[in-house]
This record gives C-alpha cells, structure tokens and sequence, in this order.
C-alpha cells in the first residue's frame, strides 16, 4: 500500500482512505499540470505548437523537441497512474492496457484539450462504472460482466455524435491526393500462381509449419476487411477482429439450432457480422479520423466484455462449431495424429483466393473509386455526387462480411 488503507465511516458511508488520497492526489496533479501549460513558457510553446506548426517555426519553436517533451510528460503521468493504482488493481497486462477504453471517454468528455475536466470526468467514468458493476449483482436479467464496459461507449457516442457535424467544416479540411492504391490489372494469373504455390506449401510442409500457415491465410482474410475498411474507404476501424469473433461464436448456434449445412451456415455467420459492422460503422456518418478509431475501440471492447467474456451467454467450455462437409467430403481441421488436415487448408486457401480477388476487383470498380473518394475528400466527393453515407455503410458492411468470414473459418 502506499496510501493508508483505513476505511472512514459516517453512517451507512464508507471511503477507503486510499482512494481518497488517490483521487485526490491526481487532482492536484491535474491542477498542476494545467496550471503549467497556462501561465509557463513551455505551455505556451506547446499550444503554439499545437495551433500552427509552420507558426512555431517562424517563431524560433520546434514542433518535434516540444512534441518529444510532452511525450515524456505524459508517460511520467502514465506511469505515476500505475504506480498508485497497482495495491487496488491486479497487476494484469491486460488490464492495464485496456485502461485507455475509459481513458479516452474521459479525454474526449474534455475535448482532449481541459486537463482538470478530463480529470473530473475520469473520476466520474469511475463512478458510474463501479455502479453499474453493482446494478448486475443485484439484477439477475442485467449481464453478469460486462456492464460497466457498456459506460465508456455510451459516453463516446453521446459526446461525439451531439458535438459533430455530418461534414468537416471548410477550415478544417485536408487537402490529399487520392493515396498509393495500386489498380490491380493481372488478378486472374496472379490468383492461379499464388493458389499453386499455396496448396504446395499446404502439402509439404509439416503438421507445425502447416497448422501456422492455416492461421496465417485466415488471418489475411480478415486483414483484407481492414483493406476495405481502411485502405479504400479511409474510415479507421478497430472492430475488425472483434466483428470476425462475433460470425465465430455465432456459427455454431446458428448452425446447430437452424441445422445449416457448410456452406450456408458461415455465410449467414457474415451476414450476421455485417450487420454488426454497419451498427458500428453508423457513428463514422458523422465523426471522422481517430474519433472513428475510439469508436471502434469502444464497441470492440464492450462487445467482447458482454458477449465473449460472459458465461451466461458462452459457456465455460465454448461454442462448438460443426465441423465443414460437402457432397459427403469431410473438409474439417481433423483431430489428433489427424490434425491439421491438407483439405481444410485448401478450403481456407480457396475462400482466400475468392476474397482477394473480390477485393481487387472491387478496387477496379465504381464503388471503390467513389470509396477513393470519400477517403480523400468528403466534401469534395459529396460535391462529384458521391453518396458519402452510402459508400461508408457500404464499406463497413463488406468490411465486415469478410471478417465475418475469416472469424468462421
């Protein structure tokens, strides 16, 4: 402990002395901090900094040495956080990295700019999560875990979709070319070359080499949702593996209750991903930038806390996903001295191939021009009669089809 752990008590209240002190002490902290950045030189430096780079130059600033001091202030602050939370928080990797989740609902509450605000909505994160947290003990149709994540989410959206506009302002746009995205012109002959190679690596390789290389082809399938997403239509998305979670522990529900056959059942796995990736892509129709990224972050996060961590919902043993068949051919992973199985690698090999030449292909398409677009300019593709709300719908769905897809395999 680095602070007393007494519990104070006036009636039915009780306050740990040590979260008193620690929420006291990042105040202090917090009022330090604005106070320096207000009143000092270096302060000022960094807003100038932060208003107008070519400004700092011309007055004797440099951007990079004061980017790099900040750097450093704010990771002695991280740090000086751990330190003092590590006797109240298990010291787990993973929670102190997914810290950031209601982190940035606290930073964006203050527009990342009002120190001693995002300090006060941080302590107010804290306390509407701790009483969601008692909300689900004490109502059995609540989630059982999970709710407290929902906190941070719903904060993000209500901020960023009141304060936002459906389009940048004229000041604040980005003039930008169109980006390096090749047009792919010999898809048909680099497709069959690439499958060879691939079934002959499926082939030869052993049983280790060929389990890796399975995961590595699924894994691309789900990088070309981020493609599309991402490369085409410019929105930053998150979400991405999570969405592809969702068709995975939905395929064997959908599979066993509705008695799908391979492939109908995966599909209608995606499908449900889609839809999913559109929810998520909805908030994009207004924010754009890394405010999409924190979206995305956030419902990842809180998907994954309810759904996927919740045992009401996935049992401790899983979701068992049926294995694939076709005309009588077994085209499942196999089992033991059985595993990994050459037939389900050409089967992931195959949906592979079939995505990326999709995803070419869309490329070479109207719709991804007008994804081009919108990722270069929104205005000005809005003003070329590019339905901007449209192409983004559109690109997280397919996005997040094609993960969807990966997340079955």
């Amino acid at each position: 402990p680095i602070f007393p752990t007494d519990v104070w008590q006036s009636g039915e209240l009780q306050l740990s002395a040590d979260r008193f002190f620690f929420a006291l002490t990042i105040v202090v902290l917090a009022i330090v901090l604005a106070l320096a950045f207000r009143y000092t030189k270096f302060g000022l430096a960094t807003r100038a900094s932060a208003e107008t780079e070519r400004g700092a130059y011309v007055s004797g600033i440099s951007p990079d040495r004061i980017a790099a001091y900040n750097w450093m202030l704010s990771s002695a602050v991280a740090g000086l956080a751990g330190i003092l939370i590590a006797p109240i928080v298990p010291l787990v990797p993973v929670a102190y990295t997914l810290f950031i989740v209601p982190a940035l609902a606290a930073a964006i509450l203050a527009r990342f700019d009002l120190v001693v605000v995002a300090v006060l909505a941080g302590l107010a994160v804290g306390m509407l999560q701790s009483e969601a947290q008692y909300l689900a003990t004490q109502f059995d149709w609540l989630p059982s875990v999970g709710l407290p994540d929902l906190v941070p989410l719903i904060l993000i959206l209500a901020v960023l979709l009141i304060r936002a506009k459906p389009l940048p302002t004229r000041g604040a746009i980005i003039l930008q070319t169109l980006g390096r995205a090749p047009r792919p012109n010999h898809v048909a002959s680099t497709a069959v070359v690439m499958t060879i190679i691939g079934v002959l690596a499926l082939v030869l390789l052993d049983e280790r080499l060929r389990t890796g290389l399975i995961v590595s082809l699924v894994m691309a399938i789900i990088a070309l949702s981020s493609v599309v997403v991402t490369g085409y239509a410019g929105q930053v998305s998150l979400a991405q593996l999570t969405i592809a979670g969702v068709a995975g522990f939905l395929l064997g529900p959908i599979a066993n209750t509705f008695h799908l056959p391979f492939p109908i059942a995966p599909v209608v796995a995606a499908l449900c991903a889609a839809a999913l990736g559109v929810l998520i892509g909805l908030p994009a129709l207004r924010i754009r930038g890394l405010t999409v990224a924190v979206v995305t972050l956030a419902m990842a996060f809180a998907v994954e806390a309810i759904w996927f961590r919740n045992v009401d919902i996935v049992g401790a043993s899983g979701v068992r996903a049926p294995e694939p068949s076709l005309f009588g051919w077994d085209l499942g992973i196999g089992q033991g001295l059985d595993y990994p199985r050459v037939t389900f690698g050409v089967l992931v090999l195959l949906v592979l191939v079939g995505v990326a030449v999709f995803v070419a292909l869309l490329r070479r398409s109207r719709l991804g021009a007008e994804m081009l677009a919108v990722r270069a300019n929104e205005r000005s593709a809005a003003a070329a009669g590019v339905s901007v709300v449209r192409v983004k719908i559109l690109a997280f769905a397919i996005g997040a089809f094609i993960a969807g897809i990966g997340g079955s395999l």
